[in-house]
């Protein structure tokens, strides 16, 4: 028993098929141009990286290939890019700069600097938004911190701009 095809239904799975096809080439073109813009994009990278000056211990630590960038050496790295801004924006770092000496700190200065963190936290999230500058600010004040503060404002921080109630940018 033959049964009739209409040539509707004919015409419908021709461009059904054609359909697939493109679809299929464009998903195909758009992975070649993002493996092309992925390359492009590390060698851009890495031309930037060989032009810019670096200090040559975090160059050195950031290129072994067995070192692996943990939480502390992160912070590390912020904590001297940021005093390194700031040097630049105001010459060169004091002696007393909690961000460049490394020796013990009065409990009642570093519980100040955690409140004084906290009501900007506080604030910002009251206003609902942070410039780019304002986050620089509040950035190095937590770097600051000791080590249990500043998981904890840079937890308050991250909650707050991922669940909305802070729009800026880390």
């Amino acid at each position: 028993m033959v049964i009739p095809v209409s040539k509707g239904i004919v015409t419908l799975a021709i461009i059904a098929v054609t359909q697939l096809i493109v679809i299929l080439l464009m998903y195909t073109k758009i992975g070649a141009v993002e493996a092309d813009l992925a390359a492009v994009m590390t060698a851009q990278q890495i031309e930037e990286y060989r032009n810019k000056p670096a200090k040559v211990d975090t160059r050195t630590q950031l290129n072994r290939a067995d070192d692996q960038l943990t939480e502390d050496r992160m912070r590390q790295i912020i904590r001297e890019e940021l005093a390194a801004q700031l040097a630049q924006q105001t010459g060169p770092a004091a002696p007393g700069d909690p961000v460049s000496a490394a020796g013990p700190r009065d409990p009642v200065e570093i519980e100040r600097q955690r409140e004084q963190v906290f009501q900007q936290l506080e604030y910002y999230t009251s206003v609902g938004r942070i410039s780019d500058m304002e986050m620089q600010k509040l950035q190095i004040e937590i770097a600051k911190l000791d080590a249990a503060g500043r998981n904890e404002a840079l937890r308050e921080l991250v909650r707050a701009i991922n669940s909305g109630r802070l729009e800026g940018r880390l």
